[in-house]
């Protein structure tokens, strides 16, 4: 091969790779807007001309990746790329992971166990063990748990260090390793959570329990909040041994009320 050829490989192989850095970008615009988005407001966030844009647009549009929105302009994720995503979602390593640990955690509390990711808006279940014989407790995976009742969310919330921080997160923390709440007046379901890290320290969901509100008031059995820490804790040094956030608050070392 003569080093005209060289080079015409390696100007080709530049450009190919740019086109998959533009595609990310694309892509990540789209991941952080609330609706569709047009050309015009693209092109200006990435610095880029509408022109280049809009091929790269077309393209993605034919291979299904994102697709025009159905009312007015701009363009939305497509279906191919949403198919990817719940795969991404429901094959992850932590997801595969989880499976006997909620298992320990439903044998150990008798309670609904599950694990939820961040979703836009709160945490999406991605896994559960159901109590078959807990009426009106039935969590699916793609269900999406939200601000302010659900711990799952407000730990994803917290973490994530979005404002306003969620009250009592940071106590809950604190004083217990993991965040509750019940919720008595709606629909008398509360839960308790705790956080689940990755090697960075970001948060990569949360493993907990849903049951009557009646079973946290005024605030949970010890050993009830002993096995969710203890099957966290065994998740975590299992997908990421050691990790933690600088948000993670101190614990304080509680007096045991058995001990006179």
């Amino acid at each position: 091969m003569t080093e005209t050829n060289e080079q015409a490989d390696d100007d080709t192989g530049s450009a190919r790779v740019k086109s998959v850095e533009v595609t990310v970008q694309i892509l990540e615009v789209l991941t952080e807007a609330t609706e569709a988005v047009r050309v015009t407001d693209m092109a200006r966030q990435l610095g880029m001309t509408k022109a280049r844009v809009s091929r790269h647009l077309q393209t993605l549009t034919r291979l299904g990746l994102v697709d025009r929105a159905r009312e007015g302009e701009g363009y939305v994720f497509g279906r191919k790329l949403l198919k990817f995503g719940r795969a991404a979602v429901y094959r992850s390593n932590l997801v595969q992971l989880a499976r006997p640990f909620l298992q320990d955690l439903f044998n150990a509390t008798g309670h609904t166990a599950l694990l939820a990711t961040p979703t836009r808006g709160g945490a999406m279940v991605v896994s559960s063990v159901n109590n078959q014989f807990e009426p009106g407790i039935m969590i699916h995976p793609g269900m999406v748990l939200t601000l302010p009742t659900s711990p799952a969310a407000r730990l994803i919330y917290f973490f994530e260090d979005q404002k306003p921080t969620p009250p009592r997160v940071a106590t809950n923390l604190r004083h217990y390793g993991v965040d509750f709440e019940a919720n008595p007046r709606g629909s008398g379901l509360g839960g308790i959570a705790a956080p689940i890290f990755e090697p960075d320290g970001l948060i990569a969901g949360t493993i907990g329990v849903i049951l009557s509100s009646s079973l946290l008031m005024p605030e949970p059995d010890h050993d009830l909040l002993a096995q969710v820490n203890h099957v966290a804790a065994c998740l975590q040094a299992e997908y990421a041994e050691g990790a933690t956030s600088l948000l993670m608050p101190d614990r304080e070392l509680l007096a045991d009320p058995a001990a006179g």
